[in-house]
């Protein structure tokens, strides 16, 4: 396996966050306002405090300001009330509603608030609560060395529950942030917490990660193994052990069949299930009645033994009728649920799209580096004058679908297209060291397929696009938007400087940031354009591309 075989990094999500960790339910607005009548009809207040919370709860996604709120007004009551469990859970939702605003400072200062009444009521259900969602904040800011330290604390407890469920998922996180800290490369975690040895880290990863398949294996947590083999292949492949990190690999490829196995057979067999009680139960009904025949009627009762017999002949008809349509309608459902599932596909990353299947939501994730790319033609309002829509349709989507072809090569995700501009990134969803790389190479080959087309069509007599090609790399979040129309986009600073590199790039010119530059500038031939202004950036280092060294 060579170094390119770092495909399987880029396949593998070692930084998915804590599984099994409790979150909070992100509700529908049908179900906020069933709440908030629940309330205004409540006297006790218990159920109140409960009410509040579970609205705090409720808004999170959708409103964490009102779920701020909603969390207050939760805890002042169960103040006056004096009832801890009701101050711990309301300051655990204030936390999850300034997780959800992006406020790591304060969402701390509350999950900590609530970690501390929990441990002082001695509720270990509520401290494993309150320990997941501390963990989840210190992965999503990549701090793994106190992520760790909560994390032992959470296993210690479900170690005392006799949970094994809890206690696999526990060591494959372990291990997929010892990982995450022998990847990481500004080493001063590695320093910390491994004594700046990346082989002491790999191979504790390993040791948990062998933990949680073995855990996982005794209870068929077929997901809790499907994330420790991905650990276990990375950290195997990093030690040099290619041939083991194949095996790896292979089983969790297997691993994550069985996972989708498991599902479609539990349906499968609570159908065959009900229908089995069903039939049992007509053949009962006619052993009763052939009973009663053997034993003799009397002549008075034949006639209830006919209407008996016609009855259960009624009864046959509609059960039979019942199983044929719902047999019927259970292959339309699968029919159109696997149609839905690859129109969903084709929209979202099929990461996500997996996700989304399996938990009805996806949760915004903070990526710590990813590398963002804008194209845009020049003076496209011009050419676009002189076409019909369906040639102007017919223009875009032949370039587009060739730039979907050179990403699709390079591992990258297509995020959107604006008009004529176009959107993607690397890096994510799932994460990888790559990126930087594969964008710049990725925008070359663009590059060059527009000049190649442009002697082309000036062969013919006709008139070609130009392009200007923008990119930036750093942190940013992403996740889905929309509830009826699903679209999967990332926001932050990151994207806006890449559009700007874009906008102040030149024709025919792969311009990048100093960023990137900082990371391609071995591979890269580049040349320094100096500090360049950029609409509310400022004066930013760019650079333009021109080849591989």
């Amino acid at each position: 396996m060579k170094k390119s075989g770092n495909l399987f990094l880029l396949t593998i999500i070692f930084f998915v966050l804590y599984q099994g960790l409790e979150s909070a339910q992100v509700l529908g607005q049908s179900n906020i306002d069933s709440l908030l009548a629940r309330l205004t009809e409540t006297r006790e207040d218990t159920n109140k405090v409960n009410l509040l919370n579970d609205l705090s709860s409720a808004y999170q996604c959708i409103n964490p300001d009102e779920g701020i709120k909603m969390g207050t007004k939760a805890m002042e009551l169960a103040r006056k009330l004096k009832w801890d469990k009701g101050i711990a859970k309301a300051n655990n939702n204030i936390g999850m509603n300034y997780y959800g605003k992006s406020d790591y400072t304060k969402s701390l200062e509350y999950y900590s608030k609530a970690l501390e009444v929990f441990e002082t009521t001695k509720n270990l259900r509520g401290t494993l609560s309150a320990l997941g969602n501390i963990i989840t904040l210190y992965i999503s800011r990549s701090d793994y060395q106190k992520a760790l330290e909560y994390l032992y604390k959470a296993l210690k407890i479900n170690k005392g529950f006799g949970d094994k469920e809890a206690i696999a998922g526990n060591f494959a996180s372990i291990g997929r942030i010892c990982v995450a800290v022998a990847l990481d490369s500004s080493k001063v975690q590695l320093y910390h917490l491994f004594s700046g040895s990346k082989r002491t880290a790999l191979r504790k990863a390993m040791i948990y990660s062998d933990s949680a398949i073995l855990t996982g294996r005794e209870i068929d947590a077929w997901e809790i193994m499907e994330t420790a083999y991905a650990s276990l292949g990375v950290s195997q492949e990093m030690l040099g052990d290619y041939k083991s990190a194949l095996g790896s690999y292979h089983k969790y490829m297997s691993v994550r069949d069985s996972v989708i196995k498991n599902v479609v057979d539990k349906k499968m067999s609570d159908l065959e299930k009900k229908y089995n009680e069903e039939l049992r139960q007509k053949q009962m009904d006619i052993k009763d009645l052939e009973i009663s025949k053997a034993f003799g009627i009397p002549k008075s009762q034949r006639w209830y033994f006919v209407a008996g017999l016609f009855l259960l002949a009624c009864l046959s008809a509609i059960f039979y009728n019942r199983f044929r349509l719902k047999n019927k309608a259970n292959k339309i459902i699968i029919r159109e649920k696997k149609f839905s599932e690859e129109m969903l596909s084709d929209i979202l990353p099929s990461q996500i799209a997996e996700e989304l299947k399996k938990t009805g939501k996806v949760k915004a994730l903070r990526y710590p580096s990813i590398t963002v790319m804008f194209t845009d033609f020049k003076d496209f309002s011009r050419f676009s004058e002189a076409l019909t829509p369906e040639q102007l349709t017919k223009e875009l989507d032949f370039y587009f679908a060739e730039f979907d072809k050179i990403i699709y090569k390079y591992g990258l995700e297509k995020i959107k297209t604006i008009g004529d501009s176009y959107m993607c990134a690397g890096g994510l969803p799932s994460m990888n060291f790559t990126h930087p790389e594969d964008v710049v190479a990725a925008a070359l080959e663009i590059r060059d397929f527009i000049i190649n087309n442009k002697k082309e069509c000036e062969a013919s007599g006709k008139k070609a696009l130009e392009i200007r090609i923008g990119i930036n790399t750093g942190s940013a979040v992403a996740g889905i938007i929309g509830v009826k129309r699903f679209a999967y986009d990332i926001w932050g600073d990151t994207v806006n400087l890449a559009s700007r590199m874009q906008s102040c790039g030149e024709t025919g010119k792969v311009n990048i940031s100093g960023s990137t530059y900082g990371m391609v500038k071995d591979k890269f031939a580049c040349t320094y354009r100096g500090k360049i202004e950029a609409k509310n950036k400022g004066l930013i280092d760019m650079y333009f591309v021109e080849a591989y060294k």
